[in-house]
C-alpha cells in the first residue's frame, strides 16, 4: 500500500528539501525545521519536554513502535517527573493525542529480590502495545498475588488494569527466570519458558502456556511424557514460534515439535526417508508464519528422499496442516548458514549457504539465495563479516524481509552491486545497505554515494536490542510494501548533510532524503517506524521544536501529515505583587493627581519634629516649637479626651 495519500501532494527538491510546487495540507503546523522534510512530514516530540537532569536514554536504546505508529514504548534511566520510580530502567508508553503525545509510566514500584539488583521488567508487548508483561516482588499488585516472591502480571497499558500470570499452583523460589515467547493480540494466551516448574506435571526448564488464568505444560512429547524444552531459544530469535492465536506452538526438546491446540504433539523434525539418515544433526527452528502453518528449520540430517546425505545443514519447510516436509536445498553440498527471512505464507524464503545452489554462486562463500515456487535464485555473495544478515542473536540483526516476501533489505561489507565501499580514510570496507525487489529482480544500494565516491563511515540498520527487550521483536527497517527503507549513515549522501555526524535517511522509491536535519552538532539515530512508514521515530539531542528546550536526548516522530500547533506563549510572571491579567492588552495609563487637581496645590508631606520639639499649625503652615509643659493646663469643663487652651 502507498504510505499515505498526503505524501502525493509533496515533491522532493535537491538535497532532500521540499520543492515549492505543491503546498502541504499540514503547512500551518509544519514550521521551523519541519519544512525541510520530504513527503509533508513534520517533527513531533514524543518524549516529554519536562525531564529531570539525570534522565537519559540507555545505550543501546530500545524503542518499539506500535504497528499503526500511534504509540511507542521506550525506556529511560531514572523516572520522569510525575511518575514513581521503578527499576533502574523505567519503561513508558507514549500515545499520540489531539494536541500531543501523552505519556504513561509502566514500571510499577519494585523491591529487588535478595541477591539481585533488579527483577525482569518487560519481556513482551502486543503489536498495538496495549498489553505487556510486568514483573515485580513487592508491593503486590493484586490481592491473590503472593508477597515476597516475584509475581508476573499482564498489564493493560490503556486502562492500567492487571491480570495475574503467576497462578499459585506450585511452590517456587524466585519466579524470575521466565522468558515470554509469544502471546495472542489480547493476551488471553501467553507462551513462556521457565527454569522452575509451574505445574504439578512440569519439570525444570520447560515450556508453558497461560490460558486465561490456567497454566498448561507445552513441552510434552508425542507419547504424553513431559520434557525439558523451550518455545524460543534464549539467545536466538525464533519468529512466530507461538502462533498469533496460540493454537500452534513450536518447541525444541532435542528434536523440533509442534504442540497443537494444547492437546496433541507432532514431531516436526521426523525423517521422511525410507531409510533414515544415520548421521548426527539437531534441528534449529528459525521462523514460522503468524498462523504457524508453515515453519522453517535447519538440520544436519537428510530428512527427505531428495536431501543429500552428508550435505551439511539443509533448510526445510514444514506444513502444519499436511505434515509434509520440503527440502529447499537438495544439493550435494548445501551447508546452510541460516535463514535471512521468509514470507508469512511461506511462499518466499531468503537464506545464506556455502553451497553452490544456483548460477553465479561461489562455492564455499556465504551466498545469498531466494527460494520461490520451488526454484532457487542466487542474489549475491556476502562477506564473512555479514553474520548479522543470517544469525538471529538478540544483540544484532542486519536484514529484514517484508511480510509478503517480495522485498529484502540487508547490510553488507561486500560489493554486491559493484560499488567500491572502501573507506576513503581508513582503507577498510564500510557497511552499506541493499534492497532487493523480487518483482523487479533487481538489487540496489540505497546508502551508496550517487556519484560513486568512496564512503567515510558507511551506513547501518539500527537493530541493536536492549537487554530488557528479550522478545523476538526487531525494529522495522522497511515498510510493509517495501517502498521505504530507513537507516543511519555517517556519510553525507545529500548536499544538506554537512555536520559530519550520523544522520537518519529515507530511501523511498529510488529517491534519497534526510529525516534528521544534517546540520546538528549531535548525531541522530533511527529508532523504529510504523508498518506503513508514515511514522518514523528517531533519537537526537538536537532541538527540532521550540518546545524542546532542555538540551537532553529526545525521541521524535517524523510523521507524514503530522505536526501540532505551537502552544500559546506563557503568561508573563507576576511582579510587584500584581499580575498582568491580559498580556496582549497593555494596561491603561495611570490617572496622575497633579494633572487633574483643581485646588490650591498638592498637599505637602507632614513635617516630623526632633526630640524636645512639638509640631504646631498656624495660618496653614506647620512649624516645630519648644515644648513648655508648665504652661499647659486643662480647660475648664474639658473632658478626658479633650485638650484645653494655653495662655
Amino acid at each position: 500500500m502507498p504510505l499515505v495519500a498526503v505524501a502525493a501532494a509533496c515533491s522532493i527538491g535537491t538535497g532532500g528539501a521540499l520543492a515549492d510546487e505543491a503546498p502541504c495540507p499540514n503547512a500551518e503546523v509544519r514550521t521551523e525545521k519541519s519544512v525541510l522534510l520530504p513527503d509533508c512530514r513534520a517533527y513531533e516530540q514524543v518524549s516529554p519536554a519536562d525531564k529531570d537532569y539525570n534522565v537519559g536514554f540507555p545505550e543501546p536504546f530500545a524503542a518499539r513502535s506500535a504497528a499503526a505508529g500511534d504509540a511507542v514504548t521506550y525506556s529511560v534511566n531514572g523516572p520522569l517527573p510525575g511518575s514513581a520510580a521503578g527499576a533502574i530502567q523505567n519503561i513508558y508508553v507514549s500515545r499520540r493525542g489531539a494536541s500531543g503525545w501523552d505519556l504513561t509510566p509502566l514500571s510499577p514500584p519494585q523491591t529487588p529480590i535478595p541477591g539481585s539488583e533488579t527483577v525482569p521488567n518487560f519481556d513482551y508487548f502486543s503489536p498495538d502495545l496495549r498489553y505487556t508483561v510486568v514483573a515485580t516482588v513487592n508491593p503486590t499488585l493484586l490481592p491473590q498475588a503472593q508477597p515476597d516472591i516475584a509475581n508476573l502480571y499482564i498489564r493493560d497499558t490503556l486502562t492500567g488494569e492487571y491480570r495475574l500470570l503467576t497462578v499459585p499452583q506450585y511452590e517456587a523460589t524466585y519466579r524470575t527466570f521466565v522468558q515470554i515467547a509469544g502471546g495472542t493480540a489480547d493476551f488471553s494466551k501467553v507462551g513462556f519458558n521457565s527454569s522452575e516448574p509451574w505445574t504439578s506435571d512440569g519439570i525444570h526448564g520447560a515450556a508453558y502456556e497461560w490460558d486465561e488464568g490456567e497454566i498448561r505444560l507445552v513441552s510434552i512429547l508425542p507419547n504424553g511424557e513431559p520434557a525439558t524444552g523451550s518455545i524460543t531459544d534464549s539467545f536466538d530469535r525464533s519468529f512466530h514460534a507461538f502462533s498469533d492465536d496460540g493454537s500452534r506452538i513450536y518447541f525444541t526438546s532435542q528434536e523440533l515439535y509442534l504442540r497443537k491446540n494444547g492437546t496433541e504433539t507432532v514431531l516436526v523434525s521426523a525423517s521422511h526417508r525410507a531409510t533414515p539418515d544415520p548421521g548426527f544433526g539437531r534441528p534449529h527452528f528459525w521462523q514460522a508464519g503468524p498462523d504457524g502453518r508453515v515453519a522453517f528449520f535447519t538440520d544436519g540430517r537428510a530428512l527427505t528422499e531428495d536431501a543429500e546425505l552428508g550435505s551439511g545443514d539443509n533448510l526445510y519447510a514444514f506444513n502444519a496442516e499436511t505434515g509434509g516436509l520440503t527440502d529447499l536445498t537438495p544439493a550435494p553440498q548445501a551447508e546452510v548458514l541460516g535463514l535471512v527471512g521468509a514470507a508469512d505464507d511461506g511462499s518466499y524464503a531468503y537464506f545464506v549457504a556455502r553451497g553452490d545452489l544456483a548460477a553465479g554462486a561461489v562455492a564455499g562463500a556465504p551466498n545469498l539465495y531466494m527460494w520461490h515456487n520451488g526454484e532457487t535464485k542466487f542474489l549475491a555473495t556476502l562477506d564473512e563479516g555479514d553474520t548479522g544478515d543470517w544469525t538471529r542473536g538478540l544483540r544484532e540483526l542486519t536484514s529484514q524481509v517484508t511480510a509478503d516476501g517480495r522485498h529484502l533489505v540487508f547490510t553488507s561489507l561486500a560489493q554486491p552491486t559493484g560499488y567500491d565501499n572502501t573507506d576513503a580514510s581508513g582503507g577498510q570496507p564500510d557497511p552499506e545497505i541493499y534492497l532487493y525487489s523480487a518483482d523487479e529482480g533487481e538489487l540496489a544500494c540505497v546508502s551508496c554515494h550517487a556519484d560513486g565516491s568512496q564512503p567515510e563511515g558507511g551506513a547501518s540498520l539500527y537493530a541493536l536490542s536492549n537487554p530488557i527487550w528479550t522478545s523476538d521483536y526487531v525494529e522495522r527497517f522497511i515498510s510493509d510494501d517495501g517502498s521505504l527503507v530507513v537507516f543511519d549513515s555517517l556519510d553525507p549522501l545529500v548536499a544538506r548533510d554537512t555536520n559530519g555526524k550520523a544522520d537518519v535517511y529515507a530511501y523511498e522509491d529510488g529517491r534519497l532524503s534526510l529525516l534528521s536535519t544534517g546540520s546538528s552538532e549531535y548525531a541522530s539515530n533511527f529508532a523504529d517506524m510504523s508498518a506503513d512508514g508514515r511514522d518514523v521515530f528517531l533519537l537526537t539531542k538536537e532541538k527540532l521544536l521550540k518546545t524542546d528546550d532542555d538540551g537532553f536526548t529526545d525521541l521524535y516522530d517524523v510523521r507524514i501529515g503530522g505536526g501540532y500547533a505551537e502552544p500559546p506563549p506563557p503568561i508573563p510572571p507576576c511582579a510587584g505583587g500584581e499580575c498582568i491579567r491580559n498580556a496582549s492588552t497593555p494596561p491603561a495609563a495611570p490617572n496622575l493627581g497633579s494633572s487633574t487637581f483643581q485646588g490650591g496645590g498638592n498637599v505637602k508631606p507632614t513635617r516630623r519634629c526632633r526630640k524636645g520639639l512639638r509640631r504646631v499649625r498656624r495660618h496653614g503652615t506647620e512649624k516645630c516649637v519648644k515644648k513648655h509643659h508648665r504652661h499647659h493646663r486643662k480647660a475648664r469643663g474639658a473632658g478626658p479626651n479633650q485638650k484645653g487652651g494655653s495662655r
